[in-house]
């Protein structure tokens, strides 16, 4: 039964630490992109001839500082989907093992049951077979 969930499990952990990569790379995007925000101000408040351009340039990492963040929301919602569904398969997987483990004994307790009855069953012809005599 491990078979045939760790392929699964392992994809899941995969996935998640690509996810957490993704999650990562977004952030260190995302503190890059705010200090460069912060620096865009501050050229702004000292430099009141280049005011105009700046301004345009704050706008767009504006922009893309509020997709940057969409993203990371959505890359971290994904991870929490895959490590959810990673500890959903763990948790099948250990109670089909369970399972098996309790099949398992009951096969073995079946097996002892079934040799004793026969040992039975022998001692019993051979009794009979002895009287007989």
């Amino acid at each position: 039964m491990r078979a045939e969930y760790a392929p699964r499990i392992s994809e899941k952990e995969q996935e998640t630490k690509e996810f957490t990569a993704t999650v990562e790379a977004s952030e260190r995007h995302y503190a890059g992109l705010s200090a460069h925000l912060n620096d865009l101000e501050f050229k702004t408040s000292e430099q009141p001839e280049e005011s105009e351009r700046l301004w345009s340039d704050l706008t767009h990492v504006q922009q893309q500082l509020e997709g940057t963040e969409s993203q990371s929301i959505t890359l971290r919602r994904d991870l929490e989907k895959a490590e959810e569904q990673k500890s959903d398969a763990e948790q099948r997987m250990n109670e089909c093992i369970r399972g098996v483990e309790e099949a398992e004994h009951m096969r073995k307790i079946a097996e002892r049951d079934s040799k004793r009855a026969i040992e039975a069953a022998e001692k019993s012809r051979a009794e009979e077979a002895a009287e007989e005599r």
